[in-house]
């Protein structure tokens, strides 16, 4: 768990995250940032079956506590679920967070947040992220080639494009870079950081419903260095 948050928090921590994980992850994830902050930040871990308005209202209420740069504030929270209008209650706390406050939002399935919230903030697994070997295959084949091979490999997981939202599409790209962003961390390649600055920033945007596929697609497979090794 830790090499994969060494890869998200790397250099500054973002104002949200949402992780995929269990609740015994919110443990690790409250000593992996108080070490991240030399334990100067002040740290809230709370935890809830169904993460509902009222709750994400406290949350809110909670921003205005008096964060600084010596004491940053750092909520840790953990559901097995939250109700789409607790989703879209958050988005003002995550869309105008306070100066030096931070919110990590845990829960199994990342399937089940809205896009809205997700294309706000940085999101990553905390479960089981190994590869099949077919996975692992066509990693390589993608980061071998070069870019005409690698828009070949990424054109099959654009094929509903024509549909009114591409929903299968998105998805599909969205895991894809997910299992590229598994491989890359894997390797000892001195163009791993850029490599994985692309791919997160692509898997940010390909969660809003307003962007292109196509051109994330493409801005994946033109920005990592061809014949990545």
């Amino acid at each position: 768990m830790k090499e994969t948050c060494d890869i998200y928090f790397e250099n500054t921590m973002h104002h949200a995250y949402c992780i995929e994980g269990t609740r015994d992850s919110t443990q690790f994830l409250e000593e992996y940032v108080k070490t991240l902050f030399k334990s100067s930040a002040h740290v809230l871990v709370k935890s809830y079956a169904l993460f509902t308005v009222d709750d994400a209202r406290d949350i809110s209420k909670n921003s205005s506590f008096s964060a600084t740069a010596e004491t940053p504030h750092v909520e840790i929270v953990y559901a097995d679920s939250f109700s789409p209008e607790a989703q879209n209650a958050l988005l003002k706390a995550i869309e105008e967070p306070a100066h030096y406050t931070h919110y990590i939002f845990v829960t199994p399935r990342l399937s089940r947040v809205l896009p809205t919230i997700l294309s706000r903030s940085v999101s990553f697994s905390l479960m089981d992220t190994s590869i099949s070997n077919t996975d692992e295959i066509e990693m390589k084949e993608f980061l071998g080639g070069g870019r005409s091979s690698r828009m070949l490999i990424v054109a099959r997981y654009l094929k509903d494009l024509e549909d009114e939202e591409g929903e299968t599409s998105r998805r599909a790209l969205d895991t894809f870079f997910e299992k590229l962003i598994v491989y890359i961390s894997g390797t000892h390649s001195e163009m791993k950081s850029q490599a994985l600055l692309t791919v997160m920033n692509a898997r940010k945007y390909i969660r809003d419903k307003g962007s292109s596929q196509k051109m994330i697609a493409e801005y994946v497979a033109l920005l990592i260095p061809e014949h990545f090794k």
